[in-house]
């Protein structure tokens, strides 16, 4: 496997993520045969269920996998830091 696949985050079907600049959560749908994009939808997390439409062609790179518990700042919170 190439080193630089290797480092790249790769989320699954079914997987809670992140997306770079968006607050909320959402759940890959799909990954593109060739791991580069992905189908996701927003996902509440205390409902525990997909809201919204599914949005196609996400790219990966663009995707973080969420970890429970973590604390995640909206870009308006920073500016409340000293």
């Amino acid at each position: 496997m190439p080193a630089w696949l290797a480092d790249r985050f790769m989320p699954w079907k079914g997987q809670i993520v992140l997306a770079q600049g968006n607050t909320d959560t959402f759940e890959v749908i799909e990954v593109s045969a060739d791991g580069h994009t992905a189908d996701i939808q927003s996902f509440s997390l205390s409902k525990q269920k997909p809201l919204g439409g599914v949005l196609k062609g996400i790219p990966c790179t663009m995707l973080l996998p969420f970890k429970e518990g973590a604390i995640h700042f909206r870009k308006s919170a920073w500016s409340l830091i000293p």
